[in-house]
């Protein structure tokens, strides 16, 4: 969820019609980061589960990898 809400954060940064200022530049390139360091994790828990379900979303949409998860019990594959 935190790499969906950086996502829309950087997009509506992107969007905005007001000057460049050394704030918003801050807050771009810290969403970007944070987004970055959630993506790249190595640990298998964070870094791997993150990705699992990525991966799923992608495919599958976020509904559709709830309820599947909510029927099965598991990721679908």
């Amino acid at each position: 969820m935190a790499h969906m809400w950086l996502d829309s954060q950087i997009m509506a940064m992107s969007q905005r019609e007001i000057a460049p200022s050394p704030q918003l530049d801050f807050e771009r390139r810290l969403a970007k980061h944070l987004r970055y360091d959630i993506e790249t994790r190595k640990d298998e828990v964070y870094g791997g589960g993150f990705r699992l379900v990525k991966q799923a979303a992608d495919s599958y949409g976020l509904k559709g990898t709830l309820d599947h998860m909510r029927m099965t019990g598991n990721f679908p594959r």
